[in-house]
């Protein structure tokens, strides 16, 4: 008789929220999950070490009793920033800071307006080994909604890994074949870049695009977020970036239920 056990998993991409939709989900990643990375963009955003400690406390009140589930604490990087900050919330624990570019997302308005002057606070960064997440989407209103994640690589991400040695960057939920490519060559030249990124990437992702845009965006947009049913930037990429080679992205897998997905992610507006 063979037996499979599988390991309980971490969630490396939480948003918990706070109040009342704190108390109604946590306990559900807590029956599935050991340990979480939990989201700092509340409103307000978790900015201190002070404001983490608090959130971590209302997380661990809102647990059953008897749980053992671990939230892994982050600070929202923000343009006040120090090196002191690091060093502070490496010694309180937090795991990582977190890039929102301003206005580029839910509850962004208080992120970085430019990652350039925050290099002494990247480099504290990797000198006490805390990680960095990164929402990577330009704001640049000339830049087409869907060519924003691209334009992050080149603009931003490219030149600041150039001069910062990060011992290690999160490049989340990922929609394109640039950050694709960035990922993988990060991995292979990491012994002398040392910032490997991996990405929690979202396999029902690289199954939407552009071709999804007439039903709820015109034909290039600047404007608010539209009420959709499955609206969550950074937005799908274009149709160009939808089949990554397998071998490369691992998620991509499941493009092969890509008829079944496709009809239970419609891009249709309600």
């Amino acid at each position: 008789m063979q037996t499979l056990t599988i390991i309980r998993p971490d969630d490396m991409h939480l948003h918990l929220r706070d109040g009342d939709a704190l108390k109604a989900v946590a306990p559900y990643t807590a029956r599935q999950m050991g340990r979480a990375v939990i989201m700092p963009n509340l409103k307000p955003p978790v900015v201190s070490v002070a404001d983490a400690l608090a959130y971590k406390a209302r997380i661990m009140a809102a647990l059953p009793e008897g749980s053992a589930f671990e939230p892994l604490m982050t600070l929202y990087l923000t343009d006040q920033a120090t090196p002191e900050l690091v060093r502070e919330a490496k010694a309180a624990g937090i795991v990582a800071f977190k890039l929102y570019p301003a206005g580029a997302t839910t509850n962004s308005d208080s992120g970085v307006t430019d990652l350039f002057k925050l290099i002494p606070v990247l480099e504290e960064m990797a000198k006490q080994g805390i990680l960095f997440l990164v929402h990577g989407e330009v704001t640049d209103p000339e830049i087409d909604i869907f060519d924003r994640e691209a334009a992050f690589i080149e603009r931003v991400m490219k030149p600041v890994l150039a001069q910062v040695r990060i011992s290690k960057v999160v490049f989340e939920h990922i929609t394109t074949a640039e950050a694709a490519r960035l990922v993988l060559e990060a991995r292979r030249q990491r012994c002398r870049l040392r910032y490997p990124a991996t990405p929690p990437a979202q396999p029902q992702r690289p199954l939407w695009s552009a071709a999804c845009r007439p039903s709820f965006l015109p034909a290039r947009t600047q404007s608010a977020k539209p009420t959709v049913r499955h609206w969550s930037p950074p937005l799908p990429a274009r149709k160009a970036h939808k089949f990554l080679p397998r071998h490369r992205l691992r998620a991509t897998r499941q493009i092969r239920q890509r008829k079944r997905l496709q009809a239970a992610l419609a891009c249709s507006a309600p």
